[in-house]
């Protein structure tokens, strides 16, 4: 606990310098302070020790005690009070307390537009939906997801609005007109109009007289033969398989999921794979997934999936493929670019080939 007690004579006599520091047990300290005061927004503490290997001030990462013994903090940090706890660490040796000089109330700190993956502390104010917000908390950037200010459930135990959007303005007077400008160009053609109206019919010619019948023609030579037409395609299912659960390591390339061999007769195949993508707790995290058909092991038909999701992401992906005739093999295979793995196959994966060939 921070305490210290000064008399009405003693409490001018420390307003007037930057540093004053006890040991918490009363004892000589191995901690010697030098400056402790808050300057441009930043409070910076500094001085030496003749023991140990580190220096922590309060619950701020520890800073190295160089040469000489020195050591110094310059962090954009406020204390809850005007005083700080320093620790050695590395040796055995009694805490020390300093008074800050230039301590004043903490008031609110811009931090800009509000992130779900920014770092706030509590009065720290940002921007959201045209309305400003105070933070009325600690909210770590691992934590901040899911308490967006006035929209997420339970944002007002984080946030608190600290100014309303304004209403829109009212319309402003009408400018100037403005200068003639040059003759445009001219347009293009207009469309056809449509057909007019049929006019009448006209009055019956004369008829003329009847013509000689014409002499009987030769017959023609008999045409040559055409090519024989294309046989109709035909479909068979060449064989699917089912793969048990594979985990998608991140940073580990491409894995194989579920495959399929089948003998080709050089048609064209279509493969169909189904699978779905699951985090092996069911958290609502970020995944960053890359899958593909690999033939024969090369990759095609690349796709990604980049983004959030509550618990799991179902997978379809159709390929084609026109294979010389034998044997090959189709995978459907995944690799995790993302920081958390997952299962390839959490509720099981399909890999179809079908081939069509002439019948």
């Amino acid at each position: 606990m921070k305490v210290l007690s000064f008399s009405n004579s003693l409490a001018g006599l420390v307003s007037a310098v930057s540093v004053f520091a006890l040991s918490s047990g009363g004892a000589l300290a191995d901690i010697v302070v030098t400056s402790a005061t808050i300057a441009a927004g930043r409070l910076q503490v500094s001085g030496t020790s003749s023991t140990g290997t580190q220096i922590k001030l309060d619950d701020l990462a520890a800073v190295p005690i160089g040469s000489k013994g020195k050591w110094s903090y310059d962090v954009v940090y406020h204390p809850e009070d005007c005083i700080v706890d320093l620790k050695v660490i590395g040796a055995a040796a009694p805490d020390v307390q300093a008074l800050v000089a230039l301590y004043g109330p903490r008031g609110v700190i811009p931090r800009g537009a509000w992130s779900g993956t920014t770092f706030y502390i509590e009065d720290d104010l940002v921007t959201s939906g045209g309305s400003s917000w105070r933070a009325l908390r600690l909210l770590p950037g691992n934590t901040n997801n899911g308490h967006t200010p006035g929209i997420d459930p339970n944002w007002s135990i984080y946030w608190e609005k600290f100014a309303a959007k304004g209403d829109v303005g009212d319309i402003g007077l009408q400018g100037p007109s403005g200068a003639v400008g040059a003759d445009g160009a001219t347009g293009a053609d207009g469309a056809t109009g449509s057909a007019g109206a049929q006019g009448l019919a006209g009055a019956d010619g004369a008829i003329g007289p009847v013509g000689p019948e014409g002499l009987q023609g030769d017959m023609g030579a008999t045409g040559a033969t055409g090519p024989q037409g294309a046989s109709a395609l035909v479909s068979r299912n060449t064989g699917s398989a089912s793969g048990g659960i594979v985990v998608i390591n991140p940073g580990t390339g491409y894995q194989s999921v579920c495959s399929v061999t089948f003998d080709s007769v050089g048609g064209a195949v279509q493969i169909t794979a189904q699978t779905t993508f699951v985090h092996p707790n069911y958290e609502y995290t970020f995944a960053d997934i890359n899958y593909g058909i690999r033939k024969d092991g090369v990759l095609s038909n690349f796709r990604n999936y980049s983004g959030k999701y509550s618990n799991y992401i179902p997978i379809t992906l159709i390929s084609y493929d026109y294979p010389s005739a034998g044997s090959h093999t189709y995978e459907f295979a995944a690799s995790n670019n993302g920081a958390n793995y997952f299962y390839g196959n959490g509720y099981g994966c399909i890999i179809t080939a079908t081939e069509f060939s002439g019948g």
